[in-house]
């Protein structure tokens, strides 16, 4: 191998320690955002619809379920979507049941309305929904009193459009688990905490978001995104372009991890970064230069064992110790963001590796492909993230990837 030229020393250089400097800026717009103090509501919150579109095989359903009820108010109301003949039917009906008290209607959706299948099952719910405030939370998502609490209150001080969170991972006991957990402190909120310190908030996120009914019907209301991968994105762009006004949260929701196999985790995380691509291409980009303790691992490894024996390359002590700074910046900052997060990641040094080289694999593949893998079906994804079925694909065998 030849030696290398000066610039490409350079490039060997800037790569790590930019991906440090960038992690110091997370840190202290992270630890800023978690040190806001809780917002406290001096009215009576107002009744909030639930917005809980159920999708198959997610563990302890009917738990999370009576959580969410239990959690919430008498006079709220809770629409949970379902598929037709399913058992997310079933156990929603037994959960209606045993609070016949409360308002809990289990809603029948039929594939198809939206691309998208969890407009599908919005755009259905939609109609039946009797209060101002709509509340949209995913089907893994653990709720309790004190974050409903919180939230609310946050909500009636804010006085917003949308009021988002972002979100952590707990249960996470396989290893594919944790490995897909820790890709939201590697990707997700390193992202999110810049944005909310130096930007503008321009987006929501799927986890759990309230949202003012009259501000979601003014820009169409679900179905104007139907066809959107990432809808959460589109939508919170949507309502800032029509002058209102996002937020995201000092709350941090709590989901429990899905069930995953390696090939689970690896399309999971391929859709991840398609999603992020597809959303937001310029700062997608941009990632490259926080992928730096995989870069310069990969760097130093293109360097020749005759080169580096013979000492004939100099820098590569410089490049050598750039690459730990780089190494040790990203475990640390990892380590006290799960903490400030009540994060945890069992194992973390092994899971950190995995998830950085996976990360940034499916960031360079992400724009080599459309074709993503979700709700059990392989999708075709635009340029600007619509999607459409990919019908001949959706005929292979699922080991197809």
């Amino acid at each position: 191998m030849s030696v290398p030229e000066p610039g490409w020393h350079a490039w060997l250089l800037v790569v790590p320690l930019t991906s440090a400097i960038y992690d110091v800026l997370v840190d202290g717009a992270l630890a800023r955002w978690m040190s806001e103090p809780v917002a406290a509501g001096e009215i009576p919150p107002e009744p909030v619809t639930f917005f809980r579109p159920l999708k198959r095989g997610v563990p302890r359903l009917r738990e999370k379920l009576e959580m969410l009820v239990q959690s919430s108010l008498v006079e709220d109301q809770v629409l949970l979507g379902v598929d037709p003949e399913s058992e997310e039917e079933t156990i929603g009906q037994e959960v209606r049941r045993a609070f016949p008290k409360r308002d809990i209607v289990v809603v029948r959706c039929q594939p198809g309305r939206a691309m998208n299948p969890k407009i599908s099952k919005l755009v259905q719910m939609a109609p039946l929904a009797r209060h101002a405030s709509w509340l949209l939370s995913d089907s893994e998502m653990i709720l309790s009193r004190e974050f409903l609490g919180a939230l609310r209150a946050e909500w009636q001080v804010e006085k917003v459009a949308a009021l988002t969170t972002a979100y952590r991972f707990v249960n996470s006991q396989s290893w594919p688990q944790r490995c897909d957990a820790l890709g939201v402190l590697l990707g997700l909120w390193p992202g999110i905490s810049l944005v909310r310190r130096y930007g503008q908030v321009n987006f929501t996120l799927g986890a759990c978001t309230l949202f003012q009914r009259a501000a979601l019907q003014a820009i169409g209301g679900w179905s104007a995104f139907g066809n959107e991968l990432a809808e959460d994105q589109r939508l919170g762009e949507a309502l800032v372009r029509n002058g209102q006004r996002v937020r995201l949260s000092r709350q941090v929701s709590t989901l429990d991890c899905d069930t995953l196999s390696w090939r689970d985790y690896w399309r999971h995380q391929r859709r991840v970064a398609v999603t992020y691509r597809a959303a937001n291409p310029a700062g997608f980009a941009g990632m490259l230069l926080t992928f730096g303790p995989v870069w310069s691992v990969a760097c130093v490894l293109m360097v020749s064992t005759e080169e580096w024996m013979t000492g004939r390359w100099m820098p590569e002590r410089w490049i050598l110790a750039a690459a730990v700074v780089a190494i040790v910046m990203r475990g640390w900052i990892v380590h006290r963001a799960a903490r400030l997060l009540q994060f945890s990641v069992p194992a973390m040094p092994v899971v950190l590796s995995i998830a950085s080289v996976v990360e940034a694999a499916c960031w360079l593949l992400s724009w080599f492909t459309r074709r993503v893998w979700w709700s059990g079906r392989w999708w075709r994804v635009g340029l600007r993230g619509t999607l459409s079925p990919a019908i001949s694909d959706a005929a292979r065998p699922e080991s197809a990837s």
